[in-house]
């Protein structure tokens, strides 16, 4: 199938969506279908392959590709645009502190010091909250990253946040939530991004497809 939803209204997508899983399990029939949604691929299907300049770049389950991309391009095909480069300074049982231009980051991996790595961000694993020093004391998640937003940019129900912290890191957060905090462009905020949430890839193993 190629985009078979193409051009069709929600409504009139999510009867073609249904009709094609009721059609694959009822009669377990493998279908191959090519889509450039990304949340029609995380609804459908068991497997993805990922398609880039006519190679197939990258393969797995939904989890596979979307919270562990092989590279950058594909990170940002799949929506992860915080894509921070590091270097392992410590790491004791596959817990690991990574020097990004003088911040550390605290991140689960294998790898060993002095590695140079490439960190993957989901927007939606960032939290935003107001700067407060004893607040944050009481807090269990490692990392939490001073910033200060650049740019605001609504994004259907949600709102995509640009922080600065000496790098760039995207946040998305939901409206009520942005109206709570009255976020607004030069207010300072806290990034909270807890270990788990990174993906962490040794730069020298990152796909050639850049």
């Amino acid at each position: 199938m190629d985009e078979p939803t193409a051009n069709l209204d929600p409504v009139s997508a999510d009867i073609i969506e249904s009709l094609i899983q009721k059609i694959n399990h009822d009669h377990k029939t493998t279908i191959i279908l090519a889509t450039h949604d990304m949340a029609q691929g995380q609804r459908l299907a068991d497997r993805i392959g990922v398609m880039m300049d006519g190679r197939l770049v990258q393969q797995g389950t939904s989890h596979d590709i979307f919270y562990r991309p092989q590279g950058r391009q594909i990170a940002r095909f799949v929506g992860i645009d915080s894509a921070l480069t590091g270097t392992i300074s410590t790491n004791t049982g596959g817990h690991a502190c990574i020097d990004v231009h003088g911040i550390r980051i605290e991140a689960l991996t294998s790898l060993p010091p002095q590695t140079r790595v490439e960190l993957y961000l989901r927007p939606e694993e960032v939290t935003l909250t107001i700067p407060h020093a004893a607040e944050r004391e009481r807090k269990s998640v490692r990392n939490q990253i001073p910033g200060t937003i650049t740019k605001l940019v609504p994004h259907g129900p949600f709102i995509r946040v640009t922080v600065d912290c000496g790098f760039l890191l995207i946040a998305l957060v939901t409206r009520l939530s942005s109206e709570d905090l009255h976020l607004a462009i030069g207010m300072p905020v806290i990034a909270e991004i807890k270990a788990t949430a990174i993906h962490v890839l040794a730069a020298a193993s990152v796909t050639g497809i850049q």
